[in-house]
């Protein structure tokens, strides 16, 4: 059995490889199946591992747990199928799905009647006041999120760029070079800006007023100039 702790993310490689390994286990995913057969893709565990990093940094599979396991390996080291394991039974995923899109509508409620620039900040705000850095890393995803108030940057940032992508704001997700932290990225007044929301919540929790701003709509000129390599 292999563990992967999507505490951080990677983008997920733009290859005919990796789309047809990502449709294959979306697929799988969805009816909610054990194994998904790659026999056909001749991927080693080391690309599997890869390609599933990007998945969970690009999809919202909450249900599914970071567990895998690679079945049929061949002497060469090709996988033929991988199990998946689930975190919920599927008669109560459509119950979770509700509650995260629960929190969602009340979000995107609250911004209303405004521009993008303040749609921006008042979800950015929303985040900021709502929600807390998970430092046991268990809560990566955005169903843990909303259920513990608690999320780890890649549950910030997936959440986050999931209330963007229903306000239409083009927002992505970006990853360090070491794979140990990710953040957003939205499109704003005619470029694009930086937002760290668990930088924002660290600012805030030193009671300095208005800190967490420090951490919203940053240049990546400041963020290199911190030490993020990207």
């Amino acid at each position: 059995m292999s563990l992967l702790i999507f505490s951080t993310s990677t983008a997920f490689a733009d290859t005919s490889e990796a789309a047809e390994f990502k449709f294959l286990f979306l697929k799988a995913a969805e009816n909610h199946n054990e194994t998904v057969d790659i026999s056909e893709l001749n991927l080693t565990k080391a690309k599997i591992s890869n390609y599933l990093i990007g998945i969970f940094a690009e999809e919202n599979v909450w249900y599914l747990d970071t567990q895998y396991a690679p079945i049929d390996v061949n002497a060469d080291g090709i996988v033929g199928k991988i199990r998946l394991y689930y975190r919920v039974p599927q008669e109560e995923i459509a119950e979770k799905e509700n509650l995260i899109e629960g929190e969602i509508e009340n979000i995107i409620t609250l911004t209303d009647g405004y521009s993008n620039p303040e749609k921006i900040k008042i979800v950015y705000d929303y985040f900021i006041k709502n929600y807390s850095y998970d430092n046991t890393l268990m809560n990566y995803d955005i169903c843990r999120l909303v259920e513990t108030k608690q999320g780890t940057c890649a549950a910030l940032s997936l959440a986050f760029r999931e209330v963007m992508n229903r306000l239409n704001i083009p927002c992505e997700i970006v990853v360090n070079n070491d794979m140990s932290h990710e953040w957003i990225k939205v499109y704003v007044n005619d470029g694009w800006k930086n937002i760290d929301i668990t930088k924002g919540i660290a600012f805030k929790n030193t009671n300095v007023p208005n800190a967490e701003y420090r951490a919203f709509l940053l240049s990546d000129e400041i963020l290199r100039a911190w030490g993020y390599k990207f």
